[in-house]
């Protein structure tokens, strides 16, 4: 979500008043919110528990938990999956390396979607699902990614 504006001042988001300033959630995970001095005051209590209700302390650890599991797989020389792309009847996914190369997988959809899709997956993960064949480690546009070049 962006922020509102009065001309050049942020306004709060408690109750609209310009003059805010941006109030960084304590965990590091919600986008900061905009509130002025008043309401940064008298609403210390509000603020706070909008923090605890939204469960930003568990979804930042969950969040970071991932990111280190990815990083030991990388470490371990394991491929993780980066980007897929539908090509015809299968799926060409990328995997990316730890040491920054890349290389490609043909699946069947079947197979793709018997992985969830936020699990840092490996092209070992999605054979036990189905048939999966080596596929070139860029897309037909020259890219690791979706990405027009």
């Amino acid at each position: 979500m962006g922020y509102c504006y009065q001309g050049r001042k942020l306004c709060c988001d408690a109750c609209g008043k310009a003059g805010a300033r941006k109030k960084k959630c304590p965990s590091g995970w919600c986008q900061p919110m905009a509130v002025c001095p008043e309401c940064s005051k008298s609403r210390k209590v509000e603020l706070k528990a909008y923090h605890v209700k939204n469960e930003c302390a568990a979804k930042s650890a969950e969040f970071h938990a991932r990111l280190a599991h990815e990083a030991a797989l990388l470490a371990e020389g394991k491929a993780l999956k980066c980007s897929a792309m539908n090509v015809g009847e299968k799926v060409h996914v990328i995997f990316k390396l730890g040491n920054g190369s890349h290389e490609g997988r043909y699946m069947s959809a079947a197979v793709y979607d018997a992985v969830p899709y936020n699990v840092p997956a490996t092209p070992e993960e999605y054979a036990k699902h189905g048939e999966v064949l080596p596929a070139p480690s860029e897309y037909g546009n020259g890219g690791h990614s979706k990405e027009v070049r």
